[in-house]
């Protein structure tokens, strides 16, 4: 990887790549900065954004500022890791991705419009002890598959034996090249 955090642009997206262990630790000064401002400044049809730590889970790791139940904690709550999240990328980009916890999870809640997607269960899984609204969720082992093409983001929850358990797409009122 080119750096801790970085950009980079395939066709009509533009993904955004972050460091969430900086964001705990609040060593995420210039982070803030770059991110912000290549989030604003891009002009393709998709803005994916993806770090470690998710911002909402139903995994046992939870929600950030609440990691493992804990609200008010430094580092531990993952306050600072909510904080970057509605500072820089919440409802300006198009979707999240995040691992952390070890389970398969598109949310339903999301945050200022950003999607909210958690793919951790390549190699082993957690129970889902959460209760945000979810389009699916499930602890067993698998992945997520995600294809652009042109307006339309479609991702596939893919089971361990190579089965589609879940397919949900969004469309963009336009695209721009």
């Amino acid at each position: 990887m080119q750096r801790h955090y970085y950009q980079f642009t395939k066709g009509n997206s533009t993904f955004f790549a972050m460091d969430t262990n900086a964001q705990l630790y609040g060593l995420d000064n210039e982070q803030r900065q770059d991110l912000s401002q290549w989030i604003n400044n891009t002009n393709t049809t998709w803005k994916i954004s993806f770090g470690h730590h998710p911002y909402k889970s139903n995994g046992p790791h939870g929600n950030a500022g609440q990691y493992h139940m804990y609200a008010g904690i430094p580092i531990i709550s993952g306050d600072k890791v909510k904080s970057f999240a509605e500072d820089i990328w919440c409802g300006k980009a198009d979707v999240y991705l995040s691992g952390h916890d070890h389970s398969r999870q598109w949310l339903d809640a999301d945050c200022s419009g950003t999607k909210l997607i958690i793919s951790g269960a390549g190699s082993s899984t957690t129970d889902l002890r959460g209760n945000n609204p979810a389009l699916f969720q499930k602890a067993s082992l698998g992945f997520l598959y995600v294809q652009i093409e042109g307006n339309t983001l479609t991702g596939q929850f893919i089971d361990a034996a190579g089965n589609i358990e879940f397919t949900h797409s969004l469309e963009k009122s336009h695209v721009i090249n």
